[in-house]
């Protein structure tokens, strides 16, 4: 027979759990400052580059633009314009393969692949940890395409820039 929590139980479980989220938050930073981490400094520089960078797409893009990138949801958020994320048509093969490296052959595949949902802009920025090392090398292995990359926006200090694909037309443009 199930036993129903009481109201006191419940909240006493939520509480803990708060407690529980709170400490882990501040043990983490903690360690951080103990290191001598900057917690927001770099943080706030950056997402200030991003609003930059959004403001740029939604001045210099056709409002049907669609950008693919890393954070598709922010950049939808940001720029009015649709977003999809990077990694299709074949996430397993780009940021997944059964061994590390730096040489992404489906690259030209996924440029071509890009080309056809009309994702024209490519958004490219620093991502920490393993996934930031194959995605610095995708994007490397993309230049390296017969499909040309025309940078149209670098920040300040180039850690997001803005491609456009050669070749690549917007929505309203293939329907007129």
């Amino acid at each position: 027979c199930a036993k129903r929590w009481s109201e006191a139980a419940r909240t006493n479980v939520a509480h803990s759990l708060v407690m529980l989220v709170v400490v882990g938050s501040l043990t983490c930073n903690g360690a951080q400052i103990l290191r001598g981490e900057k917690l927001w400094q770099g943080q706030v520089g950056y997402a200030q580059d991003r609003q930059r960078m959004a403001q740029w797409i939604v001045e210099h893009t056709p409002s049907d633009a669609i950008l693919a990138g890393w954070h598709d949801p922010a950049y939808y958020l940001l720029t009015g314009r649709k977003a999809i994320r990077l990694a299709y048509p074949d996430p397993f093969a780009i940021y997944y393969p059964e061994e590390v490296t730096q040489d992404f052959p489906r690259a030209e595949r996924l440029l071509s692949w890009l080309q056809q949902a009309h994702a024209c802009f490519l958004i490219q920025e620093p991502i920490r940890g393993r996934e930031g090392v194959y995605y610095a090398h995708l994007f490397e292995a993309m230049r390296r395409t017969p499909i040309p990359l025309k940078p149209v926006y670098v920040d300040e200090a180039g850690g997001l820039s803005v491609f456009e694909i050669a070749g690549c037309s917007s929505l309203d443009a293939d329907s007129g």
